[in-house]
């Protein structure tokens, strides 16, 4: 499957490093996609995502699957990736899929199987397969009243109650970020911690369902 990769042209060192993480991984075809730049790095970021999503639009892809430049294979992609592909094709009604949420609400997840998990509400999109019938509300992200300064991180606004979105994920994950410098938040970030608290979240109601 073809994965658009949203990198920064002044971040060829996470084009590079993506390259090396993923070289191995044979079922994704990495194609890199120039982010756009911004002052704001969550509006840069929301405008790389819907560039993508609007490409999809116009050329009629039944879905996208958006990569972020500090996107990383966990040890458990290669044996649950085509799983997940196999899965979302035979239970259609699913929106976005989440390969690695930095943040699920507990009372918002529903236990389909014991890897795959249903919400509305998936912070985190390094990792994003967008499907067709969500491609309008993505969208809509433009159409938002507050200036561009005020408006929600994308995935902020993918979790909008409003656009009732519906989420699949997996776990394990098989996504992370790597741990480095966020030209978002300007600064350093290492979220392995509570990726590893959220596995154990969505796994205890998996396996508790």
């Amino acid at each position: 499957m073809d994965a658009y990769v949203i990198n920064l042209d002044k971040r060829s060192d996470r084009w590079e490093q993506f390259q090396r993480d993923w070289n191995s991984i044979t079922d994704i075809k990495p194609i890199r996609f120039s982010a756009i730049q911004h002052r704001n790095g969550r509006v840069g970021c929301a405008r790389s995502h819907l560039a993508l999503v609007q490409f999809a639009k116009d050329n009629n892809m039944p879905c996208i699957l958006v990569l972020e430049d500090d996107a990383v294979p966990t040890e458990h992609f290669k044996t649950l990736w085509k799983k997940s592909v196999k899965y979302l094709d035979e239970h259609p009604g699913w929106e976005v899929f989440n390969g690695g949420a930095n943040v699920v609400y507990k009372r918002y997840i529903k236990r389909l199987t014991n890897t795959f998990y249903k919400t509305d509400t998936a912070l985190g999109t390094h990792f994003i397969i967008y499907h067709q019938s969500c491609y309008d509300k993505v969208l809509s992200w433009e159409s938002l009243p507050q200036n561009l300064d005020d408006r929600p991180a994308i995935d902020e606004f993918l979790s909008y109650p409003q656009l009732s979105l519906t989420f699949y994920g997996v776990c394990p994950y098989i996504s992370i970020q790597h741990p480095g410098y966020s030209d978002i938040e300007k600064k350093k970030r290492d979220r392995d911690p509570t990726y590893e608290k959220m596995q154990n979240l969505i796994a205890n109601i998996l396996k508790s369902n």
